[in-house]
């Protein structure tokens, strides 16, 4: 599915919001996935900020309707959101229906399960760290899992990390759209 002018429109604004809302910021940082980083990606900031949660939520809700309107997901995709950026995320594009909320760190998930493949979402990705341990978790409550949606893509290892675990990524931004280049440093 080829994106409408109006996509890429809500993504150059949601970018843009990154900036306007200081979530990125440059220095030395370790990240979750114990990496260390020349930069630090903060899209709680982006989703706590009613525009950004409206175009967060628009954008990954046309995300998740090219996946639901592509030839081999099925149309009932449910929603997962890893804790705590991933579940803000996930509860932004479904927009009052149900979700999951999984916390791999503490091995719960909350929610009404369904019986449906899933789609988990998460707000920065690096690694996909997060992404494979939620997956597990939830497998091992028997849920399926078929995709990841990241709102922002740091790096293709992730990329990599989600397809090998037999899963289709999906992202809405990349670090590029942000300005960062594959160093670390601003474009």
């Amino acid at each position: 599915m080829q994106e409408d002018e109006s996509i890429i429109f809500l993504k150059k604004q949601l970018a843009s919001l990154f900036t306007e809302l200081n979530a990125v910021e440059y220095g030395d940082f370790t990240l979750h996935s114990g990496m260390k980083s020349k930069y630090k990606i903060d899209a709680e900031k982006v989703l706590r900020d009613p525009i950004g949660r409206d175009i967060a939520g628009r954008v990954g809700r046309y995300v998740l309707d090219s996946i639901r309107n592509s030839g081999n997901a099925k149309k009932d995709l449910a929603i997962a959101g890893v804790s705590n950026g991933g579940s803000m995320f996930a509860a932004t594009v479904a927009n009052g229906n149900m979700y999951l909320d999984v916390n791999y760190k503490e091995g719960t998930i909350d929610g009404e399960r369904e019986n449906k493949p899933y789609a988990i979402f998460e707000d920065v990705s690096t690694t996909a760290d997060s992404i494979l341990k939620c997956k597990q978790l939830m497998e091992k409550e028997r849920l399926r899992v078929t995709h990841a949606v990241v709102m922002v893509l740091r790096s293709s290892q992730a990329t990599d990390n989600i397809i090998n675990n037999k899963m289709k990524p999906k992202w809405v931004l990349h670090r590029s759209d942000l300005g960062i280049d594959e160093s670390g440093n601003r474009i």
